[in-house]
């Protein structure tokens, strides 16, 4: 019995490990991926029109459902026996593949800003990026587009 329960808390921190390093990734205006490093960028200029507050909902990878499941069926295979054993398994597993999930998207829906720019020549963007600085209507920035297409906003 002692073993199990070593388990059980041993699964349990690596899966909030493993959902707190997937909460971390971040898409800002001023984080690079390693893929975008020597890479040619173009740059635009304009000013900031509006900005405003938005929830950005990321897909989840089923780490969390994978990672819930066996939680669920290590806690269910605590209980009963026999045939009634192998229930408590199945639906814990069950149960925690459901919360495994849900916790997952928590945890991967934060805020992020949608930032509208008048660029200099005249035409008008939208850009939607994690709130790692602040932006005013009327600040001057720059619009980096990396090769991959896409956008970030830095102050100028």
């Amino acid at each position: 019995m002692r073993n199990n329960v070593q388990k059980l808390i041993t699964l349990a921190l690596l899966t909030a490990l493993a959902l707190s390093l997937a909460a971390c990734a971040s898409k800002g205006g001023n984080v690079y991926s390693s893929s975008e490093e020597r890479r040619v960028q173009t740059v635009q200029y304009g000013v900031v029109a509006d900005v405003r507050t938005v929830q950005v909902d990321d897909e989840a990878s089923g780490v969390g459902a994978v990672l819930g499941g066996v939680a669920g069926g290590v806690i269910g295979n605590l209980f009963g026996s026999g045939s009634g054993r192998t229930m408590a398994t199945i639906g814990g597993a069950a149960a925690g593949a459901i919360g495994g999930y849900a916790g997952e998207r928590a945890l991967r829906r934060h805020e992020a800003l949608e930032i509208t720019v008048l660029l200099d020549d005249g035409r008008q963007i939208i850009v939607v990026q994690d709130a790692d600085d602040y932006y005013n209507n009327g600040d001057r920035v720059r619009v980096v587009y990396g090769a991959n297409g896409a956008a970030r906003i830095q102050h100028q």
